[in-house]
């Protein structure tokens, strides 16, 4: 009988296969069962090591006596300790191949010191003289003290090879990195205390992170129009490290040669709105893979009772409204190196390429910018270069805000922002460092907000800029509106029609507090607060907070609307100021949250004795409502001013008179401005992530009627002839229309019709010497509270404001206007000449430069402009 039993062979075989089985099911248990971290990130450590050798190595030039620049013998002398690589042997290379770099090729020591001197020209181009680049420029000149920089790395133990390469690495690209540091001179105050007293920069680890491409693709953020040969936009950075991902993702009615990335703060020609990252900073948390809320919407959740359904949709508790509160994508992957990864959700914006070039050079050119001048053609205006050349760093304003909306769809198509090196010296934390810059009385204060985009971020007082509302006000009262009917100054112009036009603002005054009633039974001011809230003003005041007036630019909400009735939540988005009239604090104690002015009653005799102007000793021609300081009624008569807790943006500016202009065009509704047009997956198709916060706002009815829209819209024609009769004012901005255009052309211009807005400035007509005096003259105790008031006001709260905002056609064709544009200046100083040390366009004496601004933009965008 055969023996059955294995053999040695077949055993050892057996337990091979039983030990290969155990090993492949730990395995799969190590993969499918344990969650293990993925770094979303990682770093040269090494690189940055030896990049970090020159944080104390950069110096002053003044700080070093009889400075010389690195040659090949003081680097061999001073790296004397190290070995091989700076020995002098000259690489070879190959016959018609060109070196990496002008100092390759060479020796050890003499490429290093190549490099080293070319470090120092770079921090050359950053000094004050140069000014090539305006928003990263040093006080003072820079260069590498070689002794010491020789000694951090020998004190680091830093191979001198990761010297060579890190020297080599700063000097690479036109010394691109060297304005990537922090820098101590452009540190805000609280960032420089992280600084040693030696250290001049800092080389943060952030600077060298590379993405994990395995944790996923970001989504791309577009604009622009393929269609007609237009251009397809995508953000990216210099290296266009995301064209293929966003070239993938890209809307299917465009091709890839349609196809350009543009990097932010890169050439004004090319470049999307200032402050985008911030702006869309809520939209990363679907726009970035390695986020949960993205997460949440591309994992279908587990079904369960009251929370998910086999479609996906995710629903309210039991006892809560049955309505969905979000709807899962499912998986959005692209392919990358024949592998699915995540991607994320892209943004279209409503922004239009050749607009948002324009109003972004505009805004550089007349904030200094001599390259932005120069793409406008403007460098041969010899007017524009006579008026910038008697100011503070040759610029027309310190700062400009430019904001452009289509009528019909409330679509923000450019947002144009700008300041001076002065103007950033005020508020970055480091004080004014430069001579070049006015003796401001106010003290440079750290405040970050004040240079993120100034269309969206500065608010201001909004001056006349509240005239069209009162006027939409007045008409609100169907037996008043009859009696503006009657009032006319020639058969086809009325005089509520001129005093727009003239923007009289005593007259507008007298209205508002009905001296045609005798000034009693006055309820004017609460019809022009509800005017208010028509225009898209005043959204969210109904109750007291800190939303009051604010609007979600994203997507075009009122900035506390909620994702349902019974949550607290709002829908992500960027929260900015619209536009407020006729609020005021909830209380002494909660004075940051605003609602409506509920009292709008005022004594009678009060408002007789302010229009007569009984509190004014000055000898201006018109008195009236000048140094009213009677009760109650000045609360109200400072908003009818366009002052007291009235605020309002470039962009609500716009919207505003983006409504105007939607009424008199008969339009049923119009959506607020919004900045998102759509939110797309990995195959361009639109998705609305969690209806209520990742969508539109549905339009908005406009409830202005036709006739009374028309009718302001008439009287704010910046034009002097054709139809207006021959009493009427000219406009306000008319001196402005003339600069762009000339007398004859504005006189017959029929397709603007715009605003100017002065908010009050105490230190008008004074030069910078004499308001130092006034601002160092503290209050006595016993002076007034107006006196006081008056005082802290003009030297530490006003700044020198200019607006202007119009309603426009780009085509003779149209029946009406389509377009808007709304510009906001902070007047620049004269430096020299008759007016030296004072402000530009003191009260309305002098040229607009608000309306300037506007006039050139308006003329570039007509395709008829001489019409």
């Amino acid at each position: 009988m055969e023996d059955s039993r294995p053999s040695l062979l077949q055993r050892a075989l057996g337990v091979f296969v039983v030990l290969a089985l155990c090993l492949g099911l730990f395995l799969w248990a190590g993969k499918e069962l344990v969650q293990r971290p993925v770094e979303s990130s990682y770093l040269d450590a090494r690189r940055l090591t030896a990049l970090q050798t020159f944080e104390r190595a950069i110096v002053p030039r003044r700080s070093l006596r009889g400075y010389i620049e690195p040659t090949a013998e003081s680097v061999r002398a001073q790296f004397a300790f190290c070995a091989d690589p700076l020995k002098e042997k000259v690489r070879e290379r190959a016959a018609g191949r060109r070196p990496a770099s002008p100092c390759a090729g060479k020796g050890a020591s003499e490429e290093l010191a190549c490099h080293l001197r070319t470090i120092d020209e770079r921090l050359a181009d950053m000094t004050v003289e140069r000014r090539k680049d305006r928003e990263r420029t040093l006080g003072e000149r820079y260069v590498v003290d070689v002794e010491r920089w020789a000694f951090a790395v020998r004190e680091r133990k830093t191979p001198c090879r990761d010297a060579l390469a890190a020297a080599r690495q700063l000097a690479a690209r036109d010394g691109r990195l060297l304005r990537l540091v922090a820098w101590r001179d452009l540190a805000p105050r609280a960032v420089t205390s992280r600084f040693a007293a030696d250290q001049t920069l800092q080389i943060s680890s952030r600077i060298f992170e590379q993405r994990n491409p395995w944790g996923g693709v970001p989504g791309c953020i577009y604009y622009g129009d393929a269609k007609a040969g237009g251009k397809l936009m995508f953000v990216t950075d210099r290296r266009q490290s995301n064209r293929q991902a966003c070239l993938s993702m890209r809307p299917r009615d465009a091709d890839e040669k349609s196809l350009l990335g543009v990097v932010p703060l890169g050439n004004a020609a090319h470049e999307p709105p200032e402050s985008l990252d911030v702006i869309l900073a809520d939209l990363d948390n679907i726009r970035l893979p390695w986020r949960d809320l993205y997460r949440a919407y591309t994992e279908l959740p587990a079904q369960k009772d009251g929370e998910a359904h086999p479609d996906g949709e995710v629903r309210a508790q039991a006892g809560e409204e049955a309505q969905p509160v979000a709807v899962a994508h499912g998986p959005n992957q692209i392919a990358r190196q024949k592998h699915k990864v995540d991607a994320g959700f892209n943004i279209h914006l409503t922004i239009v390429p050749e607009a948002q070039r324009m109003v972004q050079l505009t805004s550089r050119c007349y904030a200094g910018d001599e390259a932005s001048c120069r793409q406008l053609g403007m460098a041969g205006d010899a007017k524009f270069n006579e008026f910038t050349g008697s100011m503070y760093e040759k610029a027309a304003v310190r700062m400009t805000a430019i904001a452009l909306i289509d009528v019909a769809s409330g679509r923000i198509e450019a947002l144009g922002s700008a300041h001076t090196d002065c103007y950033r010296q005020e508020y970055d934390g480091g004080g004014r460092r430069s001579r070049h810059c006015p003796d401001l009385p106010t003290a440079p204060r750290y405040e970050p907000d004040r240079l993120l985009n100034h269309a969206l971020f500065t608010d201001a007082l909004p001056g006349s800029l509240v005239k069209p509302i009162m006027a939409t006000g007045f008409m609100r009262d169907p037996q008043y509106r009859k009696r503006i009917a009657s009032d006319r100054i020639s058969p086809a112009f009325l005089r509520l029609q001129d005093e727009l036009k003239g923007s009289d603002s005593v007259a507008f005054l007298d209205r508002m507090f009905c001296i045609d009633k005798g000034w009693t039974q006055c309820g004017r001011p609460r019809d022009i607060q509800q005017a208010a809230l028509q225009f898209g003003w005043d959204a969210g005041c109904q109750e007291p907070s800190f939303r009051c007036g604010r609007l979600n630019v994203l997507f075009g909400f009122p900035d506390n609307s909620r994702i349902r009735k019974d949550t607290a939540r709002t829908p992500l988005g960027t929260s900015v100021m619209f536009g407020r009239l006729l609020v005021e604090p909830a209380s002494p104690k909660r004075i940051a949250d605003f609602g409506l002015m509920q009292d709008f009653a005022f004594n009678p005799a009060h408002a007789a004795a302010c229009s007569r102007g009984d509190q004014y000793t000055g000898n201006a021609a018109k008195r009236g409502w000048r140094k009213c300081k009677l009760g109650r009624l000045l609360y109200i008569e400072s908003e009818g001013w366009g002052q007291g807790n009235a605020r309002s943006t470039a962009l609500g500016a716009a919207g505003m008179m983006a409504r105007l202009a939607a009424a008199a065009n008969g339009q049923p509704s119009q959506r607020m401005p919004h900045l998102v047009e759509r939110i797309s997956d990995s195959e361009s198709r639109s998705f609305e992530l969690a209806a209520q916060q990742f969508r539109l706002a549905d339009p908005v009815a406009i409830e202005i009627p036709q006739a009374d829209a028309s009718l302001i819209v008439q009287g704010l024609a910046s034009h002097k002839g054709r139809g207006m009769p021959a009493g009427s004012r000219g406009g306000t901005a008319h001196s402005a229309c003339v600069r762009v255009f000339d007398a004859p052309t504005c006189n017959r211009i029929d397709w603007i019709a715009g605003k100017t807005g002065t908010p009050p400035y105490g230190n008008d007509g004074l030069t910078l010497k004499e308001i130092r005096q006034k601002c160092d003259r503290v209050p006595a105790a016993n002076a007034s509270f107006g006196e006081r008031q008056e005082w802290w006001t003009s030297c530490s709260r006003e700044q020198p404001y200019k607006w202007y905002v119009a309603a426009f056609r780009t085509d003779e064709g149209q029946s009406g206007h389509n377009k808007v544009v709304a510009v906001l200046t902070e007047r620049n100083w004269y430096r020299s000449g008759p007016l030296a040390g004072k402000v530009q366009s003191p009260g309305d004496h002098e040229m607009n430069v608000s309306a300037e601004i506007a006039f050139r933009i308006m003329a570039r965008m007509r395709s008829e402009p001489g019409v």
